[in-house]
């Protein structure tokens, strides 16, 4: 009797989460999947259950990857509060190459794709942007410590009104837009929140 292969959890799901990124979830089938992790679908049923429970545990990977890196990197930094997020925001921008393939953000493109139609992805996102928000809201409260212009009901809207923002951006930058348009407007809307 063969023994079973091992796989490296990570590596699968790190290859996964760029097909999925790419693709979406419903053009992504099965024998996609097969090549691009280079298991059978036997293999990536017994792993992981299903399609649909290979994509929940990608998100939860890109949460970490990627969504809790971007905030340690950027909203964490030692720079000033409002600087973290303006680097925060002009990261997409630095990242989007002309002739790179635009893939934007897993979490905004599968909530587009998908919308509540598979509840547990929808919390996962939904997580993700909590995530980004509670990011945003903590570096206004920074920002506000030396100066108490603001109340903190305040600092929540303007929080909600970052996240909507960025995820409009990671929109807008899976499109043909210059880098230069997709700054001045990034810049412009961050100046009149009057950060």
């Amino acid at each position: 009797m063969p023994r079973p292969r091992k796989y490296n959890n990570t590596d699968l799901l790190n290859k996964s989460m760029i097909l999925f990124w790419e693709k979406g979830y419903s053009n992504t089938s099965i024998k996609d999947l097969e090549k691009a992790l280079n298991i059978t679908a036997p293999s990536i049923y017994h792993a992981y259950g299903s399609k649909e429970s290979l994509f929940l545990k990608t998100i939860d990977h890109y949460l970490i990857q990627v969504v809790e890196q971007r905030i340690n990197q950027y909203l964490k930094s030692t720079s000033t509060p409002i600087e973290n997020i303006k680097s925060f925001f002009l990261s997409v921008i630095e990242q989007t190459k002309p002739d790179d393939v635009r893939v934007g953000c897993l979490l905004t493109n599968t909530a587009t794709e998908l919308g509540v139609s598979i509840p547990e992805a929808s919390r996962k996102i939904q997580q993700g942007l909590d995530m980004i928000k509670s990011a945003f809201h903590h570096e206004l409260v920074r920002a506000n410590e030396n100066q108490p212009v603001r109340t903190d009901d305040k600092l929540e809207e303007i929080a909600s009104t970052l996240l909507m923002s960025y995820q409009g951006l990671l929109v807008l930058s899976r499109l043909d837009y210059s880098s230069d348009v997709l700054k001045q407007s990034t810049l412009s809307m961050l100046n009149k929140l009057e950060l």
